[in-house]
C-alpha cells in the first residue's frame, strides 16, 4: 500500500489516460468494423435478393405471357377453322355449338361486313334485357371490316353485358359476303392463374418474409404491384433516383423512410426483352443494424463508466497518496515536536534556575560594585549580561509553552468580526512597510475556537508574510466556507519558499532569519492542530506563498 502511495500522480494519470485511450480507440474501431461488415453483408444479401426477385419476376411475366400466347394461338386456330368451315358452306349453328363445347370456348360469333351478328353458339335471350352494352362489337372489329387487318388479338377485355372479363381474338371472314369471326373464352381461369403465379402474388409473398418491409414494382405511371404494407411510395416525378435507375439501367441502394421507420432500399430495373418495364423497389429492415449499433452504444457507455470508475480510483489513489504523505509528514513532525518539546521542557527546567542566578548576579554587580576604572564599560557589560539572560529566559518560556500548550478556551466567535480584529492589529505594520494589505471575506456566521491562540497563529502567518514581501507587494487575508469547513488563507507576493525547504519549515528551530527562533510556524501548526484543523502551504519561488488554515465548522 505504501508503495502505491509513493507512485507519482503524473504516472497514474498518464497510465489512466493511456488505458482509456486504448479502450476508446478499440471500441470505436470495433464499432466501425462491425458496421462495415454488417453493411457489406446487407449489400451482398440485398443484391442477391433483388437479383432473385428480378429473375423470378421476369420468369413469372414470361410464363404468364407464354400462357396467354398459348391461349391466343388456340383461339386463333379455332377462329380460322370456323372461317374455313364458313367459307365452304359447312358452318351451321349446331356445328358452332359442338366446336365451342369441344374446345371450351365461351363464344363464337359471326359478323357480316356491317358488323351485325349473323350467327353464334349463344342464342340471345332475355338475360341481357335491360342491360346496357359496354361496347359495340362493330367498333372493335372495324379494322377487319375495313380490310386493314386480317386478324386482331384483343386479349383481356370486359364482357359486353355481364360482369367479368373475356379473352378474345378476331379473324377476317373468308366467306364471299365478308365480315369477321370473333372467338373468346371466359377469362376467370386465366385471372385465377395470374393471381396464383403472377408477379403480384410473387411480390406479395416476398413482402411477407421477415426482414423485408416491402416489395413493389413501379413505373412512371405508378405502382404496378406491391406487397400489402405499401400504401404510398415516392413517384418518378418526385424522386430523381428512380429516374436514374430507369434511364441508366443500374442498381442503387440507399437508406430511406417508410412508415416512419428507416429501411435499406434497393432499386433495381425490371428488364424484359432488353426493355426496362419498371423499377423493383425492395425495402429491407434495418432492425439488425440498429440493434448492433445499440449494442455498441451500450458497450461504449459501459467503457465510459469503467473509465470514470478508473479515473475516480486514480484520483482517490492520488488524494489518498497526498493525504497519506501529509499525515505521515504530520505524524513524523508531531513525533519530532513531541520529542523536542519534552527535551525542551527538561532543558528549560535545568537552565532556568542558573539563568535566574546569572541575572541576579548581573543586577547585583550593577548596583553593588563600582570599579575604579572602566565604569562605563562595566555598566555596559552587566546590562548586556542581564538582557541576554532575560532573552534566553524568554526562549525557555516559549519552549515550556510549546511543550505544555495551554488548554483551549473554546467559544463561539463570529468569523467576520474575528478577522476584522486581526486585520486591525496587522494593517498598521503592513502600511509602515508600504505593503498593500487586503481582507477578503466570503464566509459569514460563527465558529468555535480559542480567540487568543488562533489570533496568535494567524498573526504569525501574517508577520512571516510581511517579512517575505518587499515594499510594493501585497498580502491578502481571505476567509471562505467550503464543505462544512472554514478556510483562512494568507497569501503574499513575496520571495516564496524553495521547494527543498517546504518540508522543513514546520520543524522546531528551523529558520532562515538571522534573529529567528524557528518557533513561529511550529506553534501556529500546533494551535491549528489543537482546533482539529490542519495547516497547508504552497509556494512558488519568486512569486509568493500561500498558507491555509482549514478548520471544521462545528
Amino acid at each position: 500500500m505504501k508503495l502505491a502511495f509513493n507512485i507519482q500522480p503524473r504516472y497514474l494519470v498518464a497510465a489512466t489516460m493511456a488505458v482509456g485511450a486504448l479502450m476508446i480507440v478499440s471500441a470505436y474501431w470495433e464499432l466501425n468494423q462491425s458496421r462495415r461488415e454488417l453493411s457489406h453483408v446487407v449489400h451482398e444479401e440485398a443484391l442477391s435478393l433483388v437479383e432473385t426477385i428480378h429473375l423470378g419476376s421476369v420468369n413469372t411475366i414470361l410464363a404468364t405471357d407464354q400462357v396467354e400466347q398459348v391461349l391466343t394461338d388456340r383461339l386463333r386456330n379455332n377462329a380460322w377453322l370456323v372461317a374455313w368451315l364458313d367459307s365452304t358452306g359447312m358452318l351451321t349453328r349446331s356445328r358452332i355449338v359442338r366446336i365451342a363445347d369441344a374446345n371450351d370456348l365461351y363464344r363464337i360469333n359471326i359478323f357480316d361486313r356491317r358488323g351485325r351478328k349473323i350467327l353464334s353458339n349463344h342464342i340471345q335471350d332475355d338475360d341481357h334485357a335491360g342491360l346496357a352494352a359496354r361496347f359495340e362489337p362493330g367498333e372493335m372489329i372495324a379494322p377487319i371490316l375495313r380490310n386493314e387487318a386480317s386478324e386482331l388479338i384483343f386479349g383481356l377485355k370486359p364482357a359486353r353485358y355481364e360482369d367479368g372479363q373475356r379473352y378474345a381474338v378476331a379473324v377476317r371472314r373468308t366467306h364471299p359476303d365478308g365480315g369477321a369471326i370473333v372467338v373468346n373464352l371466359d377469362a376467370a381461369d386465366l385471372l385465377a392463374f395470374r393471381r396464383r403465379i403472377g408477379i403480384g402474388k410473387l411480390i406479395r409473398d416476398l413482402g411477407d418474409n421477415s426482414g423485408i418491409e416491402y416489395v413493389a414494382l413501379q413505373d412512371a405511371e405508378g405502382i404496378i404491384a406491391a406487397s400489402g404494407a405499401v400504401t404510398e411510395l415516392s413517384s418518378f416525378s418526385a424522386d430523381t433516383v428512380l429516374q436514374h435507375v430507369m434511364l441508366h439501367d443500374t442498381t442503387l441502394m440507399r437508406e430511406a423512410k417508410f412508415a416512419r421507420t428507416d429501411v435499406f432500399e434497393v432499386l433495381h430495373p425490371l428488364v424484359l426483352e432488353q426493355t426496362t418495364a419498371g423499377v423493383l423497389r425492395i425495402g429491407l429492415s434495418m432492425d439488425e443494424l440498429r440493434a448492433m449499433e445499440s449494442r455498441m452504444q451500450r458497450r461504449m457507455i459501459i467503457i465510459t463508466l469503467v473509465l470514470l470508475m478508473l479515473a475516480s480510483l486514480v484520483m482517490m489513489l492520488i488524494l489518498a497518496g497526498k493525504n497519506y504523505r501529509r499525515v505521515e509528514q504530520e505524524l513524523q513532525r508531531s513525533e519530532k515536536l513531541t520529542a523536542l518539546g519534552e527535551l525542551a521542557s527538561g532543558v528549560a527546567h535545568e537552565i532556568r534556575n542558573p539563568l535566574n542566578a546569572i541575572a541576579m548576579i548581573a543586577q547585583r554587580f550593577d548596583k553593588e560594585f563600582a570599579p575604579r576604572r572602566g565604569t562605563k564599560e562595566f555598566r555596559t557589560l552587566t546590562a548586556v549580561l542581564r538582557n541576554e539572560a532575560q532573552r534566553v529566559s524568554g526562549i525557555v518560556q516559549q519552549f515550556l509553552r510549546f511543550a505544555r500548550p495551554p488548554r483551549l478556551q473554546l467559544e463561539r466567535v463570529d468569523v467576520q468580526s474575528f478577522l476584522q480584529h486581526i486585520a486591525a492589529l496587522f494593517e498598521g505594520q503592513a502600511k509602515a512597510k508600504h505593503v498593500e494589505f487586503r481582507l477578503e471575506q466570503q464566509s459569514e456566521g460563527d465558529i468555535q475556537l480559542d480567540r487568543n491562540q488562533l489570533t496568535q497563529a494567524v498573526l504569525n502567518l501574517l508577520l512571516n508574510a510581511l517579512e517575505a514581501t518587499p515594499a510594493g507587494g501585497r498580502i491578502t487575508l481571505t476567509c471562505r466556507a467550503e464543505d462544512n469547513q472554514v478556510h483562512v488563507v494568507v497569501t503574499d507576493t513575496g520571495q516564496g519558499i524553495p521547494s527543498e525547504a517546504l518540508n522543513s519549515i514546520f520543524n522546531l528551530y528551523y529558520t532562515t532569519k538571522p534573529d529567528g527562533t524557528g518557533m513561529g510556524l511550529p506553534m501556529a501548526q500546533q494551535i491549528v492542530a489543537q482546533h482539529k484543523g490542519r495547516l497547508e502551504v504552497s509556494s512558488t519561488p519568486g512569486r509568493g506563498s500561500r498558507f491555509s488554515i482549514i478548520l471544521p465548522r462545528t
